[in-house]
């Protein structure tokens, strides 16, 4: 049982599920054992097989579908695996909960339910005649069951996570990670000169390919028939007389409202960087108290072109033009919609750092007229009835193709023609599929030769029929052989290149840097730029490396002068080869920047994310004993 665990743990596709339906820990119907058989036992309690598919189907809607019978399996496979997993894991979590003393009382669960969004009645209270009718065909006992059960889990997850709480000086320490500033002498050892002077045995290519093949399967592909109708073909037949314009807009004329505008100007005191310290905002801010204490509607526009830090607006006096509750203005729309006309608002803060805005003029909201309207109206509703027309078309098509099944056929009898399209993938599928995933996966699992369900997107309907399908596969060797070879000759270059950095590295280590860089011939050196270890791997000449390389080479040193260990793989100015590196300047962040709180709130996060999940495992070891998962689950 347990290896059956372990073994499903690392499946990528259980746990792209998991992370794809953001599992909490809601269980309905708790306590349930309907459908009888061989059942999940955890500790002795049993996990019935109504809770499974339940679960199970809730996971199969989260997945993606396959698209051939292969990947159907595939999937079902990990949605049973997931949901073994889930509810295991549920059933530990709650048992442990209950041991250490979190089971909720009635009352609490009580007051839990009766707070319930979904249970208040139009005065805002709770609604038992509500409550019972939403739980339907499940008794009030397994709901209260399923909701003291859901408080159990989730505070047993609270409490979990409040022993991951990260402290000050470990702030401080990833603080200094991340702003402390380094500088890297670099040289670049490129791997084409290798090239040249590989060949590859059929034994080696062999091996490299039976090592790399999933980097040359082919994607599933299909061929259709097809008949694609567009209604925006319709719209000269779609005729609308003054009269229908008139009844939309009587009908509609509450919800035809311009909103209130206001004309704004404002003066931006900008923070120096994107997340600046205490001080530099408190700096900020005093350049803006100070340009507010003076600042009038008369002089508005001038102390704009004289002290605003956006470019873009100072030099005509600060305007913004006009704006309304449905422009959103960096978070303060609501604000500055509120200031009395001509009067200076005081500092308001926004990412980009502290204004200071006036409204120079205000335009009420009120109703559009029936001319400032028509226009849009009367495009609307044409597109609506060529719309109306396309779809009447399709149905038409739809019953034709009921008793004759050649959709050609079919399209002339009503003077259209079909058209075949070119294979395609789920990834590049005919336009009238407008990027909907769904109805591509849908194409795929269609009979092939038969009339499929029609596609129904905003600009395009269609019918079609599957011609040809061809399942996701791995070509033989000899197919690919040239992309193959070309592959291993890179690959062999590059480990060539590796094993030559390394050598220099090694030698650097004993003579120093300078010494061992004399004399090299078909190398390329430079220094990178003083900055943050984020900002060194996103930036040249880092920035086309392996990134977990960088990252081991970057953080294997501390101090100038020191060599890293770990050779990077790259790209250097069009080139392919490998990077030695060593620091050549350390700029340690002074502690004065060091602002504890949000380093402290994101890493408790990402600690207790880790502590969560490796708690979890403990708990499957320690039970793992008294988890009996039946056979037919596991097969």
């Amino acid at each position: 049982m347990l290896e059956f665990m372990r073994k499903n743990a690392g499946s990528k596709l259980v746990w792209l599920i998991i992370g794809a339906i953001s599992l909490v820990f809601i269980f309905f119907g708790v306590g349930s054992h309907g459908g009888g058989g061989q059942l999940i036992t955890v500790n002795g309690e049993e996990i019935s097989q109504r809770d499974f598919r339940d679960m199970a189907d809730r996971i199969a809607r989260s997945s993606p579908a396959g698209s051939g019978d292969s990947d159907r399996t595939a999937r079902d496979k990990a949605v049973r695996d997931t949901t073994i997993m889930v509810l295991v894991r549920q059933t530990l979590v709650n048992q442990f909960g209950r041991n250490v003393g979190l089971e909720p009382t009635d009352r609490a669960v009580a007051r839990s339910i009766y707070n319930m969004a979904e249970f208040m009645g139009e005065d805002g209270k709770f609604s038992k005649e509500r409550y019972e009718a939403a739980l339907g065909r499940t008794s009030v006992a397994a709901f209260e069951n399923s909701t003291r059960r859901t408080i159990t889990i989730s505070r047993a997850n609270a409490l979990i996570g409040s022993l991951s709480q990260v402290y000050q000086p470990e702030a401080l320490e990833m603080y200094h990670f991340e702003a402390d500033k380094m500088k890297f002498d670099f040289l670049f050892f490129p791997s084409d000169k290798y090239k040249n002077g590989l060949s590859a045995s059929d034994e080696a290519l062999n091996d490299f390919y039976a090592l790399n093949r999933e980097q040359w399967r082919l994607p599933a592909t299909m061929k259709v028939e097809y008949i694609d109708i567009d209604p925006a073909d319709f719209i000269e037949q779609a005729q609308v007389s003054e009269e229908e314009v008139k009844t939309a807009y009587s009908e509609g004329a509450e919800s035809f409202m311009r909103p209130e505008t206001a004309e704004v100007s404002h003066i931006l005191f900008k923070f120096p960087q994107m997340n600046p310290t205490d001080e530099e905002k408190e700096e900020t801010l005093a350049r803006a108290r100070s340009a507010f204490s003076n600042a009038t509607a008369d002089n508005f526009a001038e102390l704009a072109r004289e002290l605003s830090d956006d470019p873009g607006t100072a030099s005509e006096g600060g305007g913004l033009g006009q704006i309304n509750s449905d422009r959103q203005l960096l978070n303060v729309t609501a604000a500055v919609m509120a200031l009395p006309l001509n009067t200076v608002s005081e500092p308001m803060e926004t990412p980009l750092g502290y204004h200071l805005f006036i409204v120079t003029g205000r335009e009420e909201a009120r109703p559009l007229t029936f001319e400032e309207i028509k226009d849009t109206l009367e495009a609307g509703l044409k597109a609506d009835k060529a719309r109306r027309l396309a779809v009447s078309l399709l149905e038409d098509l739809i019953e034709r193709s009921e008793t004759n099944p050649n959709l050609a056929d079919v399209a002339k009898s009503v003077g259209l023609e079909t058209e075949v399209s070119a294979p395609f993938s789920l990834d590049n599928p005919p336009d009238f599929f407008e990027g909907n995933y769904v109805a591509v996966q849908r194409a795929f699992q269609a009979e092939v030769g038969r009339v499929a369900a029609p596609v129904e997107e905003r600009d395009h309907l269609a019918l079609f029929t599957p011609l040809e399908r061809t399942e996701s596969h791995i070509p033989p060797l000899e197919e690919v052989r040239e992309s193959v070879l070309a592959a291993w000759t890179d690959y062999e270059a590059g480990r060539l290149a590796r094993l030559e950095a390394a050598a220099f590295i090694k030698k650097a280590g004993e003579e120093g840097w300078a010494n061992a860089a004399a004399g090299l011939e078909d190398v390329r050196g430079g220094q990178s730029e003083l900055m943050s270890r984020q900002e060194l791997m996103n930036s040249i000449p880092l920035l086309f490396t392996q990134s977990a390389e960088l990252e081991a080479a970057i953080n294997s040193v501390a101090a100038p002068g020191q060599i890293s260990p770990v050779p990077v793989l790259g790209n250097y100015e069009g080139l392919d080869g490998c990077f030695a590196l060593n620091l050549a300047d350390f700029e340690p962040a002074a502690d004065n920047g060091f602002s504890s709180g949000s380093i402290m709130v994101r890493e408790t996060a990402r600690r207790a994310d880790v502590m969560y999940e490796v708690w979890l495992d403990e708990l499957v070891k320690a039970s793992a004993a008294n988890i009996y998962i039946p056979t037919m689950y596991t097969n």
